[in-house]
């Protein structure tokens, strides 16, 4: 199994980058959202793998009522799985990046 965990950072984290990247997006007109979730990735046999996604998220902007973001979530879902999907076939046997599973039988 792996679990990956994505939150936003807090205010007293990442100090020196949160400058540039908070100048930068200020001056493209973007407001940062907070985020908080993650996946659980679990095997359940050599091919086939379970999936699980718990996101929580703001977006800041009071112009995005919560039906509109709960849609936009169900979208995201959606295809989100499809994509996962897609990646992993690039991992299979004949896939073209099958060739990184050598690299943990060493």
């Amino acid at each position: 199994s792996m679990i990956v965990y994505m939150r936003s950072a807090y205010d007293d984290e990442f100090l020196e980058e949160r400058v540039q990247w908070e100048a930068k997006s200020k001056a493209a007109g973007n407001v940062r959202m907070q985020l908080e979730g993650g996946f659980l990735l679990q095997a359940s046999s050599r091919t086939e793998t379970q999936v699980a996604n718990s996101v929580r998220f703001d977006l800041k902007l009071s112009i995005f009522p919560p039906w509109l973001q709960d849609f936009m979530m169900k979208k995201f879902a959606a295809l989100q799985l499809p994509m996962m999907s897609k990646q992993a076939t690039k991992f299979a046997p004949s896939g073209k990046l099958a060739h990184l599973h050598e690299k943990e039988k060493e």
